[in-house]
């Protein structure tokens, strides 16, 4: 998996968590 999917993916959780 490429490291910048799971870096965007990381920052859609966090901003997920943060609606």
């Amino acid at each position: 998996m490429p490291q910048a999917l799971v870096l965007l993916f990381s920052f859609v959780e966090i901003w997920l968590c943060n609606l």
